[in-house]
């Protein structure tokens, strides 16, 4: 058994990635934002919160919490070295 099945008594469901992977996040709906303007933005994943599910990003903005994510195409842009340091 892992230890999230033992303290839970049931298989964590939700997809993970790995530490510091760039992925695409779901911007809050709570601006206003125009038809044109950009629904997802980039991000580093940082870690799960367990109480909520949502998930702790890295932005150039700073730290933010994000429901939906999505993992970037190809191995080079999941590992941007720019993206992650910078």
């Amino acid at each position: 058994m892992t230890a999230y099945r033992r303290l839970k008594g049931r298989d964590f469901s939700r997809n993970i990635i790995e530490f510091g992977e760039c992925v695409w996040y779901k911007l809050a709906t709570g601006k206003r934002r125009g038809k044109i303007d950009a629904r997802w933005g980039p991000g580093v994943f940082l870690g799960v919160r367990e109480e909520s599910g949502e998930i702790y990003l890295g932005t150039s903005d700073g730290i933010v919490k994000a429901r939906s994510f999505r993992r970037k195409g190809s191995l080079e842009e999941r590992w941007n070295p720019s993206e992650i340091l910078g």
